[in-house]
């Protein structure tokens, strides 16, 4: 990487080039920029070319008034840019896409601007690292074109055993020279003898996305039970409902469980509300991608700072229009109010307390549903139907 930023300066042929090292941090950023820095106090024709100016943290080339600077996320400001090269360090550590989509539109005005990303995998599958990762992947799989990326993907295939050191060698291209075996092994070792140090091994050297914390629910459970519903066929259909109101700022749910018929499980439908307002903040501080979520029909965002119960409650009303709702477990916490009015149009609201003798035996009841692939979730109902999407809900 810094080696390319070097070159993008000096020999790409480009006039006034800014060129950017960018990490979470400028002392992240400055990794690859220092390297630059060794690179050409070890060349005399780079040194004869280029000036460093030490105070700013700046090469330069003044002949063609092109600029090698890093740049980190905490920096004051990040607008003004015109980026010919953008060098992203360890993607994964990315909190947000702001540092990226900033650089990727200050490359607006260049001829032939690159933008360069090295990470390794990362235990946030629901930041621009993943994305990024997950979009490489459609491309190489052929599942669409897009011939303005390059992307090279080190990891292991599928059914590769962790342990066999011929899968370390193809995950670990610099193998036996700049990564070492005997560390390796040593590591291996202590993630076999150790299940805690598995899932850093397997991040940080064989470059697999893990989930940093244990769940609860394998998300492979939850997805094998998503399935297409037509509404119309639930019309008239007894259900049993499961409201969790945030205090104002967070996000809402409700979810409708439609006992299971002719030998099929138990369907659920699911709704998600978060304040618009509040959604970018809520997005950088619980990293996950609302902004992306409200776009594909995952969430719905209502107007304002707070979440606007009356919205919640009039969406409850055309459900029990639509399904025979027998009753609605609900947290007390910040709901009793729209508890009271629901109950004044018919709705049967019980309260179900966040206690574990309250929640654990249906909780466990859930979960076996799930394991056995007999809950199952809508994905995909056809317009104009309400919002439904797969996400577990509190357990009614």
């Amino acid at each position: 990487m810094a080696g390319l930023g070097l070159y993008l300066m000096v020999a790409d042929g480009e006039a006034g080039a800014e060129i950017y090292s960018a990490g979470t941090k400028k002392e992240q950023a400055k990794l690859s920029w220092e390297e630059a820095v060794r690179m050409r106090e070890a060349s005399p024709a780079l040194k004869e070319l280029t000036q460093y100016w030490k105070s700013s943290d700046t090469l330069s080339r003044e002949s063609t008034y092109s600029k090698f600077r890093p740049l980190g996320a905490d920096a004051d400001t990040l607008d003004g840019l015109n980026v010919h090269g953008a060098l992203i360090d360890e993607l994964h550590a990315h909190r947000t896409s702001e540092v990226v989509d900033v650089l990727q539109t200050a490359t607006g005005s260049r001829r032939q601007p690159l933008q360069f990303e090295i990470t390794t995998a990362g235990f946030d599958q629901n930041g621009i690292g993943y994305q990024h990762y997950d979009y490489g992947k459609k491309i190489l799989d052929q599942v669409f074109e897009d011939d303005t990326w390059f992307v090279f993907i080190a990891e292991p295939d599928a059914g590769d055993v962790w342990q066999a050191e011929t899968v370390w060698a193809r995950v670990n291209p610099n193998l036996g020279i700049s990564v070492k075996l005997d560390d390796l092994q040593r590591k291996a070792h202590e993630a076999h003898n150790r299940p805690a140090a598995l899932n850093s091994f397997l991040c940080k050297h064989l470059n697999m996305w893990v989930q940093q914390a244990e769940r609860w629910i394998p998300i492979e459970a939850w997805d094998a039970g998503a399935v297409p519903v037509d509404l119309a066929s639930l019309a008239g259909r007894s259900c049993y409902g499961g409201l969790d109101l945030s205090s104002k700022i967070d996000i809402s749910s409700l979810a409708l469980v439609f006992p299971g018929q002719d030998g099929a499980g138990p369907l659920q439908l699911s709704w998600h509300w978060i304040p618009e307002e509040t959604l970018r903040e809520r997005e950088f501080q619980d990293r996950v991608p609302y902004e992306l979520w409200r776009a594909e029909g995952w969430v719905e965002a209502t107007p304002g700072n707070v979440i606007d119960y009356e919205h919640i409650k009039t969406k409850i009303g055309e459900l029990a229009s639509q399904f025979q709702i027998e009753e609605i477990g609900f947290d007390p916490w910040s709901a009793t109010q729209i508890a009271v009015q629901l109950g004044e149009q018919g709705l049967t609201l019980v309260e179900v307390t966040q206690r574990f003798s309250a929640l654990s035996e249906p909780s466990k009841a859930f979960e076996a549903l799930l394991r056995a692939h007999r809950l199952r979730a809508a994905t995909d109902v056809p317009s104009p139907a309400p919002q439904l999407l797969c996400s577990a809900p509190t357990a009614p």
